[in-house]
Formats: structure tokens, C-alpha cells, sequence
């Protein structure tokens, strides 16, 4: 059980690679308020690109998961292919970025606070659905959730 969510619990590298990087570059853009509403607007057009690139890519990837994984490792890790493609939505919310605007303003605090409710809601989440029958896939899909809640959470704060 542990080697099928092993082998794809990692989603789509590349794409949080590319979402890392558009964070990091656009942090100095926040730093000052006085060009606040220009950052915004760039912030948005770029990560609208990366957005067109992302998503069909990942939606190709995820066409094909289910062929490719009995042929790419072996028939047992077909349960992988179903962690895979839970954890390839996690595309969505990584293409978001409060957390850029917010570690850029200087206010850390909030996303520590994020991350202590993703983590205080993960684990109660993730061990509800393993006991109400989705097994390992359970967990991927509360970490979905949870990660989803935690960038509503940091959009919100943002304004």
C-alpha cells in the first residue's frame, strides 16, 4: 500500500517547479507598496500563462495515466494511477499565488497560520476518509482539500 502512494504521491513536478519559480521572481515585486496594483496585474497575466501551458498538459498527462502506469511500472501499481491523478489537481491551486503577495508584504505570520490548519486539518481528514473506505486514495484526496482550503484561506487574508 505504501509503495503505490510512494510512487506517485508527487503530483506534476515540473509544474511546481514553474509555480515556484513565477513565486520567487515576483516576491521583490510586493516589497513596496507604491507599485502594488502594477504587481498584481503582472502577477496575474503571468500566472495566467503559466496557467494555458499547466493545464492542458496536465489534463493530457492525466488522459493517459491510467494506460501508462501498469505499462510503465507493473499491474500492481495500477492503485498508484489513482493517487497520480488526485494528486495532479493540486495543479490548480499551486497556479494560485497569496502566498507571493503575502510573504512579499512581509507578513510571514499568516503563512504560518496557513500551514498550521492545512496540517491541523490533514491528518484528521486523511485518517476520516482511510476509515470511510477510500483507503490511500482517502489520503490524497484530503490532502487535495486541505491544500485547496489553505490557498482559499491565504486569497482570503490577501484580499
Amino acid at each position: 500500500m505504501f509503495a503505490w502512494f510512494r510512487v506517485r504521491s508527487k503530483g506534476v513536478p515540473l509544474v511546481l517547479m514553474l509555480a515556484t519559480g513565477l513565486s520567487n521572481a515576483m516576491l521583490p515585486e510586493f516589497s513596496t507598496r507604491s507599485r502594488l496594483k502594477e504587481s498584481l496585474a503582472k502577477i496575474k497575466a503571468k500566472s495566467r500563462n503559466l496557467m494555458h501551458i499547466c493545464f492542458p498538459a496536465t489534463m493530457v498527462v492525466m488522459l493517459f495515466a491510467r494506460w501508462i502506469y501498469p505499462r510503465m511500472f507493473t499491474p500492481e501499481f495500477q492503485k498508484s494511477a489513482d493517487v497520480f491523478l488526485i494528486y495532479t489537481l493540486l495543479v490548480i491551486p499551486r497556479l494560485i499565488f497569496p502566498q507571493t503577495v503575502i510573504v512579499g508584504r512581509k507578513k510571514t505570520h499568516i503563512t504560518l497560520i496557513a500551514a498550521l490548519l492545512e496540517l491541523g486539518l490533514n491528518i484528521p481528514l486523511s485518517l476520516l476518509m482511510i476509515k470511510w473506505g477510500y483507503n490511500i486514495v482517502g489520503v490524497a484526496l484530503a490532502t487535495f482539500i486541505v491544500y485547496l482550503i489553505g490557498k482559499i484561506y491565504l486569497a482570503d487574508i490577501c484580499g
